[in-house]
């Protein structure tokens, strides 16, 4: 299997160890993907979108021929926004849930042999039932022929 396969089924395994996610947890390889199965599924739960690599230059033998890269993988989640009684909302808090994703991806190695490094953290949309979070994550790959 090749190490971007690796690194993405790392992440839904770490992310299954999340109790308030309840097994929630599910790759897509697409937008409308996601969009559909957010919507099918009862928050919490989390979309997990490989979103390419990216060229990174680093001094070495991987610059010049454009071998070293990150690749970066979207972490999108919903949330609950319906309080179940005025000022009462029983749902674990986004807070909550992000943070502890934070705790299990920090230092730790992914299957590239490289930490998995935190790029950003942002709300992204919505409506009256649901919001949206994402983290994006990264971890460095070198492109051969096991990659």
């Amino acid at each position: 299997m090749n190490r971007v396969q690796l690194c993405w089924d790392d992440l839904e395994t770490r992310l299954h160890t999340i109790a308030s996610l309840k097994k929630q947890v599910f790759k897509v390889s697409s937008p409308t993907l996601l969009a559909n199965k957010l919507k099918a599924l009862p928050p919490p739960a989390v979309g997990i979108v490989y979103e390419g690599m990216r060229s990174v230059g680093q001094p070495g033998v991987g610059l010049n021929k454009g071998l070293s890269t990150n690749a970066v993988f979207g972490l999108y989640m919903t949330f609950s926004s319906v309080q179940y009684a005025p000022g009462v909302d029983i749902q674990t808090p986004i807070t909550d849930i992000l943070h502890e994703m934070r705790i299990l991806m920090m230092e730790k190695v992914s299957p590239s042999s490289h930490n998995w490094q935190f790029m950003v953290e942002a709300f992204v949309d919505s409506n009256t039932t649901h919001e949206i979070w994402m983290q994006k994550w990264q971890t460095p790959v070198l492109i051969t022929d096991r990659s």
